[in-house]
C-alpha cells in the first residue's frame, strides 16, 4: 500500500511539472500561425454556412491551408501542439484572431448596409417612376375620355 501511495505521489509530482515543448523543426512564427488560424476560421465558417458550395470540391480546407503556407499536416500538428502547450499564449493568439474576425465583420456590415441603402434608393426611384408613369397614363386616359365626351 505504501508503494502505491508513493507511486501516485510521484506521478502527481511529475504530471504537475510544467513541461516545455521544443520548437518544431519547421517552426511557424507566431504572426504566421495567427494568420493560419484566421484563414482556418474563415474557411470553416464558409464551409458550415454554405455546405453545398463545398460538396463539388474533392479537397478540404486543410489542403488549401497546407498549400498556402507551404506546410504539411505533420508540420501543422507539431506547430499547433507547440503553441497549445502554452495555454495563455495560445489564448492570446485566438483573441487576436477573434479581434480580426470582428473587425472584418464590422467592415462587411458597413458595406452591406451601404449596398442596402443604395438598393432601397434605386427601388424608391423605380417606384416613383412607376407612379409617375401610372399617373401620366391615367391623365392621358382621362384626357381621352374627356375628348370623347366632348366630341359626342
Amino acid at each position: 500500500m505504501k508503494k502505491f501511495v508513493l507511486i501516485v505521489l510521484i506521478l502527481i509530482f511529475v504530471s504537475c511539472k510544467e513541461s516545455t515543448m521544443q520548437k518544431p523543426d519547421h517552426f511557424i512564427e507566431k504572426s504566421e500561425m495567427i494568420d493560419l488560424m484566421y484563414d482556418l476560421s474563415i474557411l470553416n465558417a464558409l464551409k458550415y454556412q454554405n455546405l453545398e458550395s463545398f460538396k463539388g470540391y474533392n479537397t478540404n480546407e486543410l489542403e488549401y491551408i497546407y498549400k498556402k503556407y507551404g506546410i504539411d499536416s505533420a508540420q501543422f500538428v507539431q506547430n499547433n501542439n507547440y503553441y497549445t502547450s502554452n495555454y495563455k499564449e495560445y489564448k492570446k493568439m485566438f483573441d487576436q484572431v477573434t479581434e480580426r474576425l470582428n473587425s472584418e465583420r464590422e467592415k462587411l456590415d458597413i458595406i452591406i448596409n451601404q449596398n442596402e441603402k443604395n438598393s432601397h434608393l434605386s427601388i424608391k426611384e423605380k417606384d416613383s417612376l412607376a407612379k409617375k408613369k401610372s399617373l401620366n397614363e391615367r391623365l392621358e386616359q382621362g384626357a381621352k375620355a374627356n375628348e370623347e365626351g366632348v366630341l359626342d
